[in-house]
């Protein structure tokens, strides 16, 4: 065993069970062994691009059985958090999943008086839309965004993100975005919400050292890194174990 007293898992998607749409070598084994030991987990996204729905679907293709109130994606968790802090009509640059995040928690996504300004994945940004999101921030609305990677995996490459957009407004507006996604302290409370256990009682499981480790160091969380990601700095934020495939953690913790 890695640990003792660990009762939930918060487990990273691209990167760590998947890149682009290909399966990652050990995956659905270790999903398939979590669930036949009947241990709590939350699948845990900065991509704010899919619905839960979507997810599930995606995940049942590459032989990994899921349901929706085990999926948090980071347009549900700053919808979760824009609502709970009175916002109630949000300028939104994003997709349709990012949006219905939004309208399923009360959320109208408008150009009409809105209170704030949400930046997520958008593969259609234009300059048409920076000048539209910059009008609002100089009239003094606090800015978003759903996470702050600059990149995602996609298959054997990788696609400009959030964080990359997000840069663009914050550089044109000189405003600095308040980010909602991993590694920050929301996304935490909404997966220990889903899970009901304690911080100290998750082990947060992922590929990226900047997002999943940080994630589980800054919230008291326990990590393993999976090596299926991008080359990592094993030198910064030290996660508790690491291992090449998934599937080296069955029957280890």
């Amino acid at each position: 065993m890695i640990y003792l007293g660990i009762k939930g898992f918060v487990i990273d998607l691209d990167g760590t069970l998947y890149r682009g749409d290909s399966p990652i070598t050990g995956a659905s084994e270790f999903m398939n062994w979590l669930q036949k030991k009947q241990r709590p987990f939350v699948l845990a996204t900065n991509c704010p691009s899919r619905t839960p729905e979507q997810i599930v679907e995606k995940l049942d293709r590459l032989g990994i059985k899921t349901r929706t109130n085990q999926i948090l994606t980071s347009g549900i968790s700053a919808a979760r958090y824009l609502y709970s802090h009175g916002f109630r009509r949000v300028f939104l640059v994003g997709e349709s999943a990012a949006q219905q995040a939004l309208e399923q928690h009360g959320i109208i996504v408008t150009q009409q008086r809105p209170q704030c300004v949400l930046v997520a994945w958008d593969r259609s940004f234009s300059y048409s839309t920076l000048n539209c999101t910059l009008r609002f921030l100089m009239e003094g609305l606090p800015l978003f965004c759903t996470n702050s990677d600059a990149t995602i995996p996609d298959g054997d490459t990788y696609v400009a993100h959030t964080g990359a957009i997000c840069a663009s407004v914050e550089t044109a507006s000189g405003k600095k975005a308040i980010c909602l996604g991993k590694p920050h302290s929301e996304m935490a409370k909404s997966a220990i919400q889903m899970l009901g256990v304690a911080a100290q009682e998750i082990c947060v499981i992922g590929d990226s050292m900047d997002i999943d480790i940080r994630f589980a160091r800054q919230n008291n969380m326990k990590s393993v890194l999976s090596l299926t990601g991008r080359p990592q700095n094993l030198l910064t934020n030290h996660p508790d174990r690491t291992v090449r495939t998934l599937d080296e953690l069955i029957d280890k913790i």
